[in-house]
């Protein structure tokens, strides 16, 4: 068990980034710093559409898009190769695509981590040498420029933002990082995953930082607070949530097999709750962590299938089958799994990439959808699957990849990127696995905004106290709208209606806040303040 140390840092007069309030969106990889791949953010209501797609000149193979405040940020490698280590961070306008700025004076990115004026980044580290530009960076937001970097450790584990501390892995291992400066804050010795020949994934729920090899760490000082058997097959990549954290072991068994199991532990002891075993071992674990399931990917005689096991009990509640193949990680957004693979229609040899929807609950199919890559560049042998859909603002965001190649330049020459709003009727046949047409133009589905205006020709502010105004949302925007009305701030509807009369207080403000609901069940809310001049 290693030993805590602290280090000294520069006190600057600014405020941490972790100290202000955090965008929302899909912030790091997997969604949040516990690791879930679910988040309380809408996906395409009610269907998808492809709103813009790009090429990256490279690849986001078993990467993460980051989506934060209506900007898309790409972790790009454009070579891969034994003896190569390049790539870029890109920072994208999340409705058009349009680039706001690239930096590339850094190595190879993984997933960032952002905050709200920070994007951190870890480098991935080259097969056969490192480069002097490997390490833990951080970026501007606005700019992309460099602030800080710490190369003095060419390795580093994506980092996880809580409470104004980075938590981050290296080779001597685990370490909490200042955001604003890169001080160590404390630093815990021969933990962390990558010390111990791990991937190094870092998560933090209630007070504690999870490892990859089976570590758990106050998250306050970087004190040991329990520790898996290092006796014991290897752990691997995990999620955790407010009792649970969500272990994958992996015991090599003979040739190129492997055992691998799901182990769920007691945050507060690390004692095993149960565990899970596919009975093929057709599958790496890949998961999402939702209120009531733990929601895993397996492939059983060639089919694959999104299974919902019980948190509490790790039995399976339900199981639906996918219409193809390498289907990715699953994400969740507001009770909504999403996941991607390549489909083969019956009628042509090559395949096609494809998003599909369940019901998180139930495992219902809600939508299959293709994705057309007929003007983008695609392998000719291999063609593309989609790697897991981010899930923010509405909106998925997905890559593709050669699914199947051997080919290191493959994955950078034929890798695409797709954005997918929504669209207000369900995709045609040609659209689905049904069939190998191309996706025809869709109607572009309108969220709804709620606003608030006075009936009259005056403004709120030239009322007197005791008057009566009436407020109406006929301003509001989307179709078939209901209106609802609080003035109370008790978030219970006063009244319905387009309009709703409130009275001027004699002193203080009255708050009446209208939230409009589609119907599709999709709602806005906004508010404003009255009060006597």
């Amino acid at each position: 068990m290693g030993a805590v140390g602290f280090e000294s840092t520069v006190a600057i007069a600014q405020d941490a980034p972790g100290n202000e309030e955090q965008p929302s969106g899909w912030t790091t990889r997997r969604g949040n710093p516990a690791r879930t791949g679910a988040v309380e953010e809408d996906g395409p209501t009610p269907y998808p559409t492809t709103d813009w797609t790009m090429d990256p000149d490279g690849s986001l193979y078993d990467l993460e898009p980051i989506v934060a405040d209506g900007t898309v940020y790409l972790p790009v490698t454009t070579d891969n190769s034994p003896s190569g280590n390049d790539g870029y961070v890109g920072a994208y306008d999340a409705e058009t695509g349009t680039e706001l700025w690239t930096q590339s004076e850094l190595s190879a990115p993984r997933s960032p981590t952002v905050s709200s004026d920070m994007v951190y980044v870890a480098t991935k580290v080259p097969g056969a040498s490192e480069s002097s530009e490997t390490g833990l960076y951080a970026l501007d937001r606005e700019n992309g420029d460099i602030v800080w970097d710490r190369t003095n450790s060419p390795e580093w584990a994506p980092p996880v933002l809580v409470d104004g501390l980075l938590y981050t892995a290296n080779r001597t291992g685990a370490v909490a990082v200042d955001p604003s400066t890169g001080e160590t804050e404390w630093r815990t010795e021969d933990v962390g995953g990558i010390a111990n020949g791990f991937d190094g994934q870092v998560s933090a729920v209630n007070g504690t930082v999870f490892l990859a090899d089976g570590t758990a760490l106050d998250a306050e000082d970087g004190s040991v607070q329990w520790q898996a058997s290092s006796d014991r097959p290897l752990l691997g990549s995990h999620a955790a949530d407010e009792e649970r954290v969500y272990y994958l072991r992996s015991e090599y068994i003979r040739g190129d097999d492997d055992r691998v199991v799901l182990e769920a532990r007691s945050i507060e002891t690390g004692r095993i709750d149960w565990t899970y075993r596919s009975d093929d071992d057709e599958w790496d674990g890949r998961k999402a962590v939702t209120d009531n399931y733990v929601l895993i990917v397996e492939a059983t005689e060639g089919t694959w299938a999104v299974k919902a096991l019980d948190k509490g009990t790790g039995t399976v509640e339900w199981t639906s089958e996918l219409p193809g193949e390498f289907i990715d990680d699953p994400s969740v957004g507001n009770g909504i799994v999403y996941v991607g693979g390549r489909y083969f229609p019956t009628d042509s040899d090559y395949g096609r990439a494809f998003v599909s929807a369940l019901d998180a609950t139930t495992g219902d199919h809600l939508w299959d959808y293709l994705l057309d890559s007929s003007d983008l560049e695609t392998s000719p042998e291999n063609p593309p699957s989609a790697e897991t859909p981010i899930v923010a603002d509405g909106n998925l965001y997905v890559d593709t990849y050669p699914a199947g190649s051997t080919f290191d330049y493959e994955y950078q020459y034929y890798s695409n990127f797709f954005a997918l709003g929504p669209c207000d009727k369900r995709p045609d046949e040609e659209d689905t696995p049904n069939d190998d047409g191309k996706p025809d133009d869709c109607e572009e589905y309108e969220r709804p905004e709620a606003c608030i205006d006075v009936t009259s020709n005056r403004n709120v502010s030239e009322f007197d106290a005791g008057e009566t105004v009436w407020l109406n949302g006929f301003c509001s925007t989307g179709s078939d709208l209901t209106y609802e009305w609080d003035s109370t701030e008790d978030g219970q509807s006063d009244e319905n209606g387009t309009s709703f009369p409130v009275t001027i207080p004699e002193c203080g403000t009255v708050t009446v806040s209208l939230t409009v609901t589609d119907s599709k069940g999709n709602s806005d809310t906004t508010d404003m303040a009255v009060s006597a001049t």
